[in-house]
């Protein structure tokens, strides 16, 4: 291919990847390590999923205080599930997977972190949706919805 054909290629391609970065305002972080707390179990969604199989909840951390500086801090617990990077082999037969996180139409968050910040959101009520995927990206729960409104 001619270096000229390659160039236009290359700022096409940056181009729409910028496009998609400015389609969605926010910044997702992975959450420093927590301060040991005792969360009260208000601020949790319901147990997601079958009692016998695996589950998930979720909820806004120090909903308020984030809010003001434009942010939206998620905390996930979930049970009977492994969440970790694909392995060849399941450990001691326990199910494994990772968490999808998405705010609003914005491209999800894929991770084994079970605390994530949303940053930079802009004034408005957002929905933040959560949900445990398989290995194969089959959902493994239904999704936990958390709403968050940004002064």
């Amino acid at each position: 291919m001619p270096a000229t054909f390659k160039s236009a290629i290359f700022k096409s391609a940056t181009f729409l990847i910028s496009l998609l970065l400015l389609s969605c305002s926010c910044i997702a972080q992975i959450e420093p390590a927590p301060v040991p707390e005792v969360p009260p179990t208000a601020d949790w969604t319901l147990w997601q999923g079958q009692p016998d199989s695996v589950q998930l909840r979720a909820r806004l951390r120090d909903e308020a205080t984030y809010a003001a500086q434009h942010t939206a801090a998620v905390e996930v617990e979930v049970q009977k599930i492994w969440l970790t990077r694909p392995v060849p082999v399941p450990q001691g037969g326990i199910q494994q997977g990772i968490l999808r996180y998405q705010l609003d139409q914005c491209p999800p968050v894929v991770t084994t972190d079970t605390r994530l910040r949303f940053e930079q959101l802009s004034p408005g009520s957002h929905t933040i949706t959560v949900v445990v995927l398989g290995l194969d990206h089959r959902l493994l729960t239904p999704f936990a919805t958390l709403h968050v409104k940004i002064p």
